[in-house]
């Protein structure tokens, strides 16, 4: 809608007024809700932490996108609700309080200057999708270094968008960064994937005096590792 279109040509000129451009953007929401669909689980805001500070520790700068409403001291666990009713789970309250030490992550994220509020009403997920094609370079040059951290597969945008399956895959391959969250006795590691070095799919090589080589992934995409060339 028209409101959507004026919050992405918003967040358009907040890129290109920026004077370090963010490498990396996170999907604070995608971070937070992975793996907590089970009875206890809540939008994490430490898993969001932990993703931030192993990107700094990459000296990678980063920008969070995270909507407007879980930065208040109380949030709506609309989704978590949802999830747990589905699975037949205790529903729990619809506000929860945010608890001290995640409000003091809230401000030091403000503190950091790397986060970027979006409303209620405005997909946040285009909002980091629109990121990694942006062109906030005069000169064109920062518009494709730019990666967003999350394990969203994006089959809704990408299909209402109606774009090319190739093109799409192409780049989910090269502009998302996977990442892993793993809770072993109360405390949680986190581990942020590199994309492939090759997209995964048949790959043409020209080689010399006219000849072509072709190297072929054999496998399913999400599991298999050998290429027969």
């Amino acid at each position: 809608g028209i409101k959507g279109a004026l919050a992405l040509a918003q967040f358009s000129n907040f890129l290109k007024n920026l004077n370090a451009k963010p490498t990396v953007v996170v999907d604070g929401p995608n971070v937070a809700y992975i793996g907590q669909i089970y009875s206890e689980g809540y939008f994490n805001y430490e898993h969001v932490d932990m993703v931030v500070k192993k990107l700094m520790d990459k000296e990678e700068r980063v920008l969070l996108i995270m909507p407007r409403h879980y930065l208040e001291f109380q949030i709506k666990a609309g989704k978590i609700r949802s999830l747990r009713k589905r699975k037949g789970q205790t529903i729990g309250p619809y506000l929860a309080p945010l608890k001290s030490a995640e409000i003091s992550i809230i401000n030091n994220w403000k503190e950091m200057g790397i986060l970027y509020p979006v409303d209620i009403k405005a997909q946040d997920d285009l909002f980091w999708m629109y990121s990694t094609v942006a062109e906030d370079d005069p000169m064109g040059k920062d518009c494709c270094e730019r990666r967003v951290v999350t394990n969203d597969q994006t089959r809704d945008h990408t299909t209402s968008l109606n774009l090319p399956f190739r093109q799409v895959e192409r780049w989910k391959n090269t502009q998302l960064l996977r990442f892993e969250i793993d809770i072993k006795g109360g405390m949680s590691a986190v581990d942020i994937l590199d994309p492939p070095k090759f997209s995964w799919e048949m790959q043409k090589i020209n080689g010399k005096n006219g000849r072509k080589f072709w190297h072929i992934p054999l496998g399913p995409r999400d599991k298999a590792k050998e290429w027969l060339c």
